[in-house]
């Protein structure tokens, strides 16, 4: 069991989803707004081509009918005000 999950999703509707990791450090923010802080026991490290990132859990635990849209990485952990900005940005076609 990781314990790391966010139970404050909206559910069955579209929603802004964005998580800023730095360090042991997981800040999570919906719609925009800071929701939650997660510490870790050590640093996080992304998944690789030998090691996927699974969203949800692991590949046998996933968040299996969950779709993801407009998906995006940053090298950086972003602050709240990028995270809102993000969150505003108009849709492109």
């Amino acid at each position: 069991n990781h314990r790391h999950c966010v139970k404050t999703t909206p559910h069955y509707k579209w929603f802004h989803f964005a998580i800023a990791a730095k360090k042991n450090s997981l800040k999570i923010y919906i719609n925009g707004k800071f929701v939650d802080e997660q510490k870790l026991k050590k640093s996080i490290k992304i998944g690789s081509q030998y090691k996927p990132l699974y969203i949800g859990g692991v590949d046998n635990l996933n968040a299996n009918g969950i779709i993801l849209a407009k998906t995006r990485w940053f090298a950086e952990s972003l602050n709240l005000n990028y995270i809102k900005f993000l969150f505003n940005e108009k849709p492109t076609e």
